[in-house]
């Protein structure tokens, strides 16, 4: 057992390391600074409520949760595809697992990795942003730090999703379905949710077979929307509604979690990586 956590943690700091070499890196990290400072004169708006208009001061929070929700979404899916697809294609996986180590422990060294550059970027950004708050208002406030822990599960999953169909298809196909579960599992929250009733009306009319598409998606697919729109209303309830099944997409999401690492070990157990 120490053997594994050991290996783990190496192959980890090593993924780390190597991510240093992704300008992109660095791009965001600079980008997102730049809208830090930008942002800070832009402490608040005002919002149309029943005809009256309401200053909301979490506009900030709003924005940056937002984000650095983005661009944890892009370093998730660029980084973790490009780095095991270069591995597989260069074979310098073989070096690592002509070592006695285990292939799980390989994939969950670099999905360590990934992650840990992924909370890093948001610690440094929500941090710089609180301090320059605290500097301005002399009030510190913590729910940005909050809002990020409540979305560990769902960028946790979308780094392993990454890797997943980055070693069973490829760089380009792992994007895409990546990228559209994302999206749709956002997506489909709306109708969900926020229906009104005319449109309920119409996706009755059909006998209610939309309506039952619709809840099938979304209580089978990864509950990417649902646990972002609930981590989301921690820092601004104006701008997103507080989700009653946060705490189910949690627990769907670490489900989800299990059973892809469940699918790794067999897929790779007795396959040629490359």
């Amino acid at each position: 057992m120490k053997n594994i956590i050991f290996s783990i943690y190496n192959i980890s700091v090593t993924a780390l390391m190597e991510t240093r070499k992704k300008r992109i890196v660095f791009i965001i990290l600079i980008i997102s600074i730049l809208f830090l400072l930008m942002n800070l004169s832009c402490e608040s708006v005002m919002i149309g409520a029943n005809g009256e208009e309401i200053k909301d001061t979490s506009f900030g929070f709003s924005f940056v949760f937002m984000m650095v929700s983005f661009w944890n979404t892009i370093l998730s899916l660029l980084i973790t595809s490009a780095m095991i697809s270069d591995e597989l294609e260069n074979k310098t996986y073989i070096m690592v697992l002509s070592k006695p180590i285990y292939r799980l422990s390989y994939f969950a060294g670099k999905f360590l990795g990934v992650f840990l550059l992924c909370a890093l970027n948001t610690i440094l950004i929500i941090s710089i942003y609180t301090f320059l708050k605290k500097i301005k208002s002399g009030v510190w406030n913590f729910e940005l730090y909050f809002a990020f822990a409540n979305l560990i599960p769902s960028s946790m999953l979308l780094i392993l999703f990454v890797g997943f169909f980055a070693v069973t298809l490829n760089r380009t196909i792992s994007l895409m379905i990546n990228f559209f579960l994302v999206v749709s599992s956002l997506m489909i929250n709306f109708p969900i949710y926020e229906i009104s009733e005319k449109t309920m009306n119409e996706i009755l009319k059909d006998g209610g077979s939309k309506k039952m598409v619709l809840d099938i998606f979304y209580w089978i697919m990864p509950q990417f929307g649902t646990n972002f729109l609930d981590s989301m209303s921690k820092v601004s309830k104006s701008l997103a509604q507080t989700h009653n099944l946060g705490f189910y997409s949690i627990l769907q999401l670490s489900v989800w979690f299990v059973l892809v690492w469940i699918m790794l070990y067999f897929l790779t157990k007795d396959k040629e990586l490359g």
